[in-house]
């Protein structure tokens, strides 16, 4: 029960936080200087005109009224109008939604799925030469942008041995197989990235692991490496990495807005970029939100996840309740 009032007041806080950048972000994009409608129809249009778009978009009405009403949008999902085409915002960023999605949480996998194990061959053979290349090698690898990553896969697996598509996207529905060879080279350059990060954690995690009483006990009882370091030593080094894994997925989703521009992904990023140049404010308003969202839903499933899987916390907890 009492794990369960835990996270309900988690809950109660990331609803909060949401109500809270909600307002700020409506509040900024609304304080940029600069008419709206004068942008958009023009520098030719006539005050009548602009009039008549600032009514139809409802710019002439109180801030607090807007927000209230765009705060009802965003909760019965249909977040406005684009400024421009006069289309559902829903219907317009909803498929890049999927797109950016899928290209931060498959990243994510696969740069969990490099970095745990190759995180633990480095923790044991810190000592030896092949420790200390691969310590070295994701020095290296962090410190370049997922771009740069993405143009030399590119140039390499598309341009010169021309396997892959070089950009572009197809949906999952219309063809797996396309869907699949689209994303494997932005995927490849921000899973690089990010499973040089999560070694480096995994690395000193599993150190502080084997550096354990209750690790060396478990092996001079007789355990054998690897099943003591299945039993013993992943569910404490998991610790760290779901917390780690779980803000970089989170920064993933913004820092995306490069790569899908490097491979002309059609997703959240470039659908914002398109939204900045054109000034279309109702479409920038409700992808800023969905980015800020995003961040905040995975924060708080971290802390839940790391609540649920440390009893220290939980016993903190208990204390402080009691």
């Amino acid at each position: 029960m009492r794990a369960l009032g835990a996270i309900a007041r988690q809950l109660l806080s990331l609803a909060g936080s949401l109500l809270i950048a909600s307002f700020i972000v409506f509040a900024l994009i609304n304080a940029l200087p600069g008419d709206v409608a004068a942008t958009i129809l023009g520098p030719n249009s006539d005050p009548a005109s602009i009039a008549a778009l600032r009514e139809r978009m409802g710019l002439d009405r109180p801030l607090l009224l807007r927000y209230v009403e765009w705060l009802g949008g965003l909760l019965t999902g249909q977040p406005g109008s684009s400024a421009l085409s006069g289309a559902p915002i829903g219907s317009i960023i909803g498929p890049k939604l999927a797109v950016t999605a899928w290209l931060a949480t498959l990243s994510m996998l696969m740069g969990v799925v490099l970095a745990v194990p190759t995180g633990l061959y480095s923790a044991v053979r810190r000592k030896r030469a092949d420790g200390v290349i691969i310590s070295g090698l994701t020095q290296v690898a962090m410190a370049v942008p997922h771009f740069l990553v993405g143009l030399v896969l590119m140039i390499v697996f598309a341009v010169t041995l021309r396997w892959l598509p070089a950009n572009g996207y197809t949906p999952l529905t219309s063809n797996p197989l396309q869907w699949l060879r689209h994303l494997v080279l932005p995927v490849a350059a921000i899973a690089v990235v990010e499973a040089a990060m999560l070694i480096r954690y995994v690395r000193s995690a599993f150190i502080d692991v084997l550096n354990e009483d209750y690790f060396r006990t478990a092996r001079a009882v007789g355990w054998r490496f690897v099943p003591a370091v299945i039993r013993h030593g992943l569910r404490n080094a998991s610790l760290e990495v779901i917390t780690v894994a779980g803000l970089q997925l989170a920064s993933l989703f913004v820092g995306s807005i490069v790569v899908e521009n490097v491979f002309l992904l059609p997703g959240l990023g470039s659908q914002l970029l398109t939204a900045v140049n054109q000034r279309d404010l109702p479409v920038v308003q409700a992808i800023v939100m969905i980015f800020v969202a995003i961040v905040l839903v995975i924060n708080t499933v971290v802390d839940i996840c790391y609540h649920l899987l440390d009893p220290r916390v939980r016993a903190q907890d208990e204390e402080t309740s009691s």
